[in-house]
């Protein structure tokens, strides 16, 4: 069971990595003026983090430390007020600065814990 946790975490780390372009890309999308192409990529994006809050959610218990999903679906509200407003700065702003930066820490402690995950199975062997 270990295991397929070990390779779902390694699929969410990559994963992880193309989402992180993505947001950048939507965001530099946003701040050229790009506003249907950057249109184009949000539900991607939001479907990307809304799959990897379920891994995290379901390998939670072999994580190094505890991962607070509610913060990316409070970005993801704001967000959607701000596309409401057709406030395309801030739009850029949640996605580059408040998003990325949280996908980021996640890819992190999902590194880490694969690591660990690994000193631990060649500990036992």
């Amino acid at each position: 069971m270990e295991r397929n946790k070990y390779e779902v975490l390694q699929t969410a780390i990559e994963y992880i990595e193309k989402l992180n372009n993505g947001i950048m890309q939507t965001a530099s999308y946003y701040r050229n003026g790009e506003l249907a192409k950057g249109y184009k990529y949000v539900e991607m994006i939001t479907e990307g983090m809304e799959w990897v809050i379920d891994v995290i959610t379901l390998t939670q218990d072999v994580l190094i430390r505890e991962v607070k999903v509610d913060c990316i679906r409070d970005l993801i509200s704001e967000y959607i007020e701000a596309m409401e407003n057709e406030d395309t700065v801030l739009m850029a702003d949640l996605l580059e600065y408040e998003m990325l930066e949280e996908m980021q820490g996640w890819r992190e402690i999902l590194v880490e814990s694969i690591k660990e995950m690994g000193e631990k199975d060649s500990n036992e062997a």
